[in-house]
């Protein structure tokens, strides 16, 4: 997996002045609490303006990073392995050998939407079977498994903010699962083309689909 260098600028949002500009080996940054984690040679947690680094693991070396809370982010690196870093304390915990996984998100309780893809006839079809799975993969429960073709997107999965409720979609199908039993909670009715979804409350989800002109937002209230 090739990456290309990045350059971070810290903008003073009232006066519009530059603050701070730091080069980073990885085009990667995730805001946390009193601070920001960003992939450089190591896994850095910098201040917010980027002017004093207050933990750094330098064993890790990262390729992505996942949000947890505000104070956990889960981390892969460059040998498929998963790790949760504090950045309260510095603690690291080794999840997993993840080299066969696909980790689309991670709640507070450290469950995971996870997923393997395979592919099918030819290559011209790929299957992506998604799991919810708890920390220690001992036994993750299938959600679902989408068959998607060359044009189609692969699937896209994130936790309702409480972490109560799974959303699983594509580009033609929006479905919520309960995170505690893994069953089908509800299916949406959407039309064709919808590129991407967010959650305004535990119980408000918004929906953008291409097909309206102009990327119309319907806002779907009380649908979980």
């Amino acid at each position: 997996m090739l990456f290309r260098s990045a350059t971070v600028t810290v903008w003073e949002y009232s006066s519009w002045n530059k603050k701070a500009v730091k080069c980073l080996s990885y085009p990667s940054i995730l805001p946390m609490k009193d601070g920001v984690i960003v992939l450089n040679d190591s896994v850095e947690f910098w201040d917010v303006e980027l002017t004093e680094c207050k933990r750094r693991w330098d064993e890790l070396h990262g390729i992505a990073l996942l949000p947890v809370s505000e104070e956990h982010v889960a981390c892969r690196t460059e040998d498929d392995t998963a790790v949760i870093l504090s950045t309260s304390d510095g603690r690291s915990e080794i999840i997993k050998h993840v080299e066969w996984w696909d980790i689309l998100a991670m709640n507070k309780k450290f469950q995971m939407i996870t997923y393997k893809h395979k592919v099918k006839y030819g290559g011209f079809l790929v299957q992506h079977t998604v799991h919810l799975s708890d920390a220690s993969f001992s036994s993750p429960r299938k959600l679902r498994s989408f068959v998607i073709d060359q044009k189609g997107s692969e699937p896209a999965g994130f936790f309702s903010p409480k972490g109560d409720f799974v959303v699983l979609w594509t580009s033609n199908i929006v479905e919520i699962y309960n995170a505690t039993s893994g069953k089908l909670h509800r299916k949406l009715l959407e039309k064709d083309y919808i590129v991407d979804l967010k959650f305004i409350t535990n119980r408000s989800l918004m929906v953008c689909s291409s097909e309206d002109v102009g990327n119309f937002l319907r806002d779907r209230k009380s649908v979980v």
